[in-house]
């Protein structure tokens, strides 16, 4: 299941004004934040505050996902059961360390659906990955679940089980962010980028993002609705290249036509490499235009 994903919202489940203005602005994605933006002891607040603003129906028709606490957290469940939803798409739980973690997820997921009338395989997962051995362990984590649609990568969290240093640009983050990449593209998922937290550095923020777009990533995290705007437009495909593509496509098309063995484009031979490039971005230029925000 491939979804547009290229800002990912974190709101802080606790602030009621900041939930309702995230439905106004143009994050492909909302995050609703009960871990790192709440302290422990509003946790139960934030349960509340989203059930409630669930209950009210302002997410209808949105991209909602709720970063629950970690797994092993006495939080878990309840952020669970305040997100009962229809209008939530799923969860992003943190810190996903082996196969046995998402396991656990399929089976509780499936009984929560069951016990709320919803249909089997209804709420999505998005897991943070964020430590040394989940990154390693990473094919084994996602093989074989029809649930997860995305692999977000946690830097930060990364960084400081690597005991590594953040650089400018954070030369540790290279070989994980390749990691990540490779492991969703090769199952036909979306991998998302950390969140870039110096908001006053925008230029260093889409010169980033544009990086992790060559790499193969399809979105970033975002912590602030600022850095929206610039998202979408680093993980939008350049116009040239959408051109180029809707032409290599046209070429195939003309050459099964005339029945010739070989397509050409200008002096140029299309092989299936390019061929398949070109409908990836033909694709994803339609889901952009389908949302209405190229």
């Amino acid at each position: 299941m491939k979804l547009l994903l290229r800002s990912m919202l974190f709101v802080p489940g606790t602030n009621p004004k900041f939930i309702e203005k995230s439905i106004s602005t143009d994050a492909d994605a909302i995050i609703l934040d009960m871990e790192d933006s709440v302290p422990e002891p509003f946790k139960v607040t934030a349960q509340k505050t989203v059930h409630e603003a669930l209950q009210s129906g302002i997410f209808k028709g949105k991209q909602v996902f709720v970063r629950t606490n970690s797994l092993d957290s006495e939080h878990f469940i309840r952020d669970i059961d305040a997100c009962m939803h229809e209008d939530i798409m799923g969860f992003m739980p943190p810190k996903i360390q082996s196969r046995d973690d998402v396991v656990f997820l399929e089976k509780l997921l499936s009984q929560k659906e069951n016990e709320n009338g919803l249909p089997y395989g209804h709420f999505k997962l998005a897991p943070l990955v964020e430590t040394t051995a989940a990154v390693l362990n990473l094919s084994g984590i996602i093989r074989d679940n029809k649930r997860i649609v995305a692999i977000t990568f946690g830097g930060e969290d990364f960084l400081n089980d690597l005991e590594g240093t953040h650089g400018t640009p954070p030369v540790a983050f290279n070989v994980p962010r390749a990691l990540v990449a490779m492991a969703a593209r090769s199952i036909g998922i979306t991998p998302i980028d950390t969140p870039f937290l110096d908001l006053t550095d925008m230029e260093g923020f889409e010169s980033e993002k544009r990086e992790t777009f060559e790499l193969g990533f399809g979105g970033s995290l975002l912590i602030n609705p600022r850095q929206i705007e610039i998202a979408n437009r680093c993980y939008t495909p350049r116009k040239e290249d959408v051109e180029k593509a809707r032409e290599v496509i046209a070429a195939i098309l003309e050459s099964k036509e005339k029945g010739a063995g070989c397509a050409m484009l200008g002096d140029s031979m299309i092989g299936p490499p390019m061929q398949k490039k070109a409908e990836q971005i033909v694709e994803l230029m339609e889901m952009i235009e389908r949302k209405g925000s190229v």
